[in-house]
């Protein structure tokens, strides 16, 4: 069970006030707190961000209500080990190990996301958010971040001298490149000349 009602409450808004701030109806916020509805990826952060939580505490996930937990691996270990006197040392409840990957996983793709939406590359930051709205799950992020900072290791490679790489590089940028309609260096100018202006 989420915890949107019960953050709502100690905060002491009404629904109506809290479906204006994160953008969404009264009603949606209803269906939220009484499980009806799951929010997607981009909402959870939005009621998350406003809340000062964790996602993974809000969504009911994790019992640390704590952003600074998840600054690193000490804070976060200290904060969830549980010390079991007949046993070897502390464990850690599954959990909160599975919200501790969730949360960095959200992290990683959040930092991922501000670095592209900045980025010359980018024509239509309207668009990328609309994009960024309709992923639903924890496992799309970590594939997406998987995903690019593979192609980020390929390009550091290729372009300091690993052969194989560079032709990887090349088939890859080319499949990017049309699917883009960079396909010649003037509509690359182009492109950027407009931006620049």
């Amino acid at each position: 069970m989420n915890r949107i009602k019960e953050l709502r409450e100690h905060k002491g808004i009404g629904q109506k006030e809290l479906a204006e701030k994160i953008g969404v109806t009264q009603q949606t916020i209803s269906l939220y707190e009484n499980s009806k509805r799951e929010p997607k990826l981009a909402t959870w952060q939005k009621l998350a961000n406003f809340f000062n939580v964790p996602v993974t505490y809000i969504a009911g996930m994790s019992d640390i209500d704590s952003l600074k937990t998840y600054e690193n691996f000490e804070s976060w270990i200290k904060a969830t080990a549980v010390d079991y006197s007949d046993s070897k040392g502390a464990l850690v409840p599954y959990n909160e190990v599975k919200a501790f990957t969730r949360e960095l996983t959200l992290k990683e793709f959040e930092s991922l996301f501000k670095a592209v939406e900045h980025g010359d590359s980018v024509r239509n930051n309207k668009e990328l958010e609309n994009l960024r709205k309709k992923i639903s799950s924890t496992a799309e992020t970590a594939d997406i971040n998987f995903f690019t900072g593979s192609a980020f290791q390929l390009a550091l490679k290729a372009k300091t001298g690993d052969g194989k790489a560079q032709k990887a590089y090349n088939q890859i940028n080319k499949i990017i490149n049309n699917y883009f309609g960079y396909d010649d260096e003037e509509k690359i100018y182009e492109i950027q000349g407009k931006d620049n202006k």
